[in-house]
């Protein structure tokens, strides 16, 4: 081989290294991660969602972000919640919502694409206002952003969260066409907690009114001592024990309807 197509070889292989790593950084690899805590950029939210439990990483969350990105417009912003901490719950029982955010504040959601969700077995809820949140952005320029982000967004949140001795809970991901937006409400967490997620999950044969909540004995992951860290006025959530009460399981369609109505 002579020398000129190894110098070729060689130029081509330093181009894909420095397109490659541009890539990254224009990603969001090196992006400074900075936290606030207050008035979040956001306000009172109407969203329709879907609930399911299982890990964080799995294939079935994904795909509840796949359907919502197609059946939404795209200038509507796809958000995720999670209500607990990984390393206290076991997987299986691991509790998030997917879905699309409908309208903001006093703006009526589009009852087209309620009753096209609805179709789709789509719930609804309103999420509150709230004046004091941790949060943060992070870029959202190409498909890499997610991936980077959930790999360095996260450990960094829980360690401001602990470092401040914070309770804040649940963890909220918003997806915006330039920005993502994780956060993290300091109040009013029991309101942020869909009806699904207060049910207790259903074994075949078990008798649920001995069973215990899938959160009992799972301590905190927001700067308290495993205790329950939030205010007189919050509830647990998120990282802390929910202590709900059983929920009868609504008929399939029926919950759904009641709920739009409740938007």
């Amino acid at each position: 081989m002579s020398a000129a197509i190894l110098w070729a070889i060689g130029i081509l292989f330093l181009l894909l290294c420095v397109t490659v790593l541009f890539f990254l950084f224009y990603s969001g690899l090196l992006n400074p991660i900075r936290f606030k805590a207050g008035k979040p950029p956001v306000g009172r939210l109407h969203v329709g969602y879907k609930f399911g439990r299982g890990e964080y990483s799995s294939v079935g969350l994904g795909e509840h972000f796949t359907e919502i990105s197609k059946l939404a417009p795209s200038t509507y912003r796809c958000f995720g919640m999670y209500y607990d901490n990984p390393e206290r719950v076991p997987s299986d029982k691991l509790r998030y919502i997917v879905g699309v955010i409908l309208s903001e504040g006093d703006e009526e959601p589009d009852k087209e694409l309620k009753e096209k969700l609805l179709s789709y077995g789509y719930s609804f809820y309103s999420f509150p206002e709230v004046t004091n949140m941790v949060y943060t952005t992070f870029p959202n320029t190409s498909f890499l952003s997610v991936t980077i982000a959930i790999q360095r967004v996260y450990p960094a949140f829980s360690s401001y969260i602990e470092d401040n001795g914070l309770s804040a809970h649940p963890l909220f991901e918003i997806y915006g066409k330039d920005l993502m937006y994780f956060m993290a409400p300091l109040a009013k967490q029991d309101e942020f907690i869909v009806p699904e997620a207060k049910e207790k999950p259903k074994k075949e044969g078990a008798d649920l009114s001995s069973e215990e909540s899938p959160d009992e004995g799972n301590s905190a992951l927001d700067g308290s001592d495993g205790s329950d860290g939030s205010s007189a006025g919050d509830s647990a959530s998120s990282f802390e024990e929910l202590n709900a009460s059983q929920v009868e399981e609504p008929e399939e369609g029926e919950a759904a309807r009641d709920n739009a109505d409740n938007v």
